[in-house]
């Protein structure tokens, strides 16, 4: 067998297994994309539900009006830390 049919086979092999591979992922991202709603059983599964969940707020200043012990104490930090490097503060 002459070497050219040999690479010939060898190279639309190659590219057989590619395209093969090719579709076979697409088929999947296809079918792991569909809408997945309550009546839609797809490839992946059904969508799980989240919790829902709210922060209570009742009672708790929007914006605190004086900063706390803490937060003092990182802001006189973070000033001497930019002083040091040669920033304006």
């Amino acid at each position: 067998m002459p070497d050219y049919i040999i690479h010939l086979i060898c190279c639309a092999s190659g590219v057989l297994l590619s395209s093969v591979c090719f579709f076979v992922g697409a088929f999947v991202m296809f079918l792991g994309g569909k809408n997945n709603n309550e009546n839609n059983k797809t490839f992946l599964g059904k969508a799980k539900k989240g919790k829902v969940f709210t922060i209570p707020t009742k009672g708790v200043p929007e914006f605190p009006t004086e900063p706390s012990k803490e937060e003092k104490h990182i802001l006189g930090k973070t000033t001497d830390f930019l002083k040091n490097l040669g920033g304006k503060t």
